[in-house]
């Protein structure tokens, strides 16, 4: 007898898609796996939700879920039931876990939270160390997935699920998750790279923090210990030529980690060229050209170290800005 086709078989994957669904592991259920070899920067896949929920994802329950299947068609509900059996032997306990596990956050409005369901996004699984990505843009009600690095036919396709995850220890990262993941980042525990990798994401962290003065207001996280620096970046004050050193240092750090991507590389590089192009006094300014024109960002950092805890007649402007998007009075 021919055996049984598993639910995942009968998604349909666009014709010209360069993957396809298979079992990952034991431990990892189905994934996605190239076809043949993807070009970084490739579009792997674009998808639109089936259909979704206006609510924050902690706020959406089982009858928001049944709810939305009701008013929705044969199809979807057919491959509703069918990503529910996501190892092929136990179905989801309720419709709100099976809609969780299967849901992506849409749109850009923080006012207005929504999730939709994504029958192939979804069967993607995380890598910490990822070769994909999916940006938030402003067409995040169809959101795509790029390859952040050239991806060999046969390898699978990963992508990380939470950005955070940059600036978490790999213990962090799978307590959020809830499950190990077994790439280079986090397995073997203790390996060289393993320990290096949570080192450099913990100094991540606290140059985020030096930047941003966000911490996601998780104080188990903090890197930053000295009160007085914490007061500094609190009061918006750390100065100009600091705030640059941590954005180029930062991006440094997320290259030799490997998770240094475009679209991380589009959202640092910006603040580096505006802090440098803030800096008022000739020689800082003419150093900070200087390291801005070099090709690489460890090229940048080396020029840039000259400038570190220099004042500048643009410190108070930066400290300005920052309390602007901060809301410090």
């Amino acid at each position: 007898m021919p055996s049984q086709q598993h639910p995942y078989q009968t998604l349909p994957i666009p014709n010209d898609a360069p993957f396809t669904l298979k079992p990952s592991g034991p431990s990892k259920g189905w994934g996605a796996f190239a076809t043949r070899r993807i070009s970084r920067g490739t579009v792997i896949l674009r998808e639109r939700p089936l259909f979704a929920i206006p609510k924050h994802h902690t706020a959406i329950t089982s009858s928001d879920v049944l709810s939305a299947l009701r008013t929705s068609s044969p199809t979807t509900q057919r491959q509703f039931q069918a990503l529910r059996d996501h190892h092929a032997t136990l179905p989801f306990p309720n419709p709100a876990k099976a809609f969780a596990e299967n849901s992506f956050a849409i749109g850009t409005d923080t006012h207005s939270p929504a999730h939709g369901f994504f029958p192939l996004l979804s069967r993607f699984n995380h890598a910490c160390l990822p070769n994909a990505a999916v940006p938030l843009l402003k067409d995040a009600d169809a959101p795509a997935l790029y390859a952040t690095r050239d991806i060999a036919a046969g390898e699978e396709i990963a992508f990380s699920y939470d950005p955070r995850f940059e600036s978490r220890t790999a213990r962090e990262r799978h307590a959020s998750l809830g499950f190990a993941c077994g790439c280079r980042a986090c397995h073997p525990p203790g390996s060289r790279f393993q320990r290096a990798s949570d080192l450099r994401r913990r100094l991540i962290r606290g140059l985020q923090f030096m930047v941003s003065g966000d911490d996601d207001g998780e104080e188990r996280f903090h890197v930053i210990a000295e009160p007085e620096v914490r007061k500094q970046v609190a009061e918006c004050r750390t100065p100009l030529s600091v705030l640059l050193v941590c954005n180029l240092l930062t991006q440094c750090l997320m290259e030799a980690e490997g998770i240094l991507d475009d679209f991380e590389i589009g959202r640092l590089q910006p603040g580096a060229t505006a802090m440098a192009k803030m800096l008022r006094r000739p020689e800082n300014a003419r150093i900070a050209r200087f390291a801005m024109a070099q090709r690489t960002p460890n090229e940048r950092l080396r020029v840039a170290f000259a400038l570190y805890g220099r004042a500048d007649e643009g410190d108070e402007e930066m400290a300005y800005t920052l309390r602007h998007i901060q809301g410090v009075s």
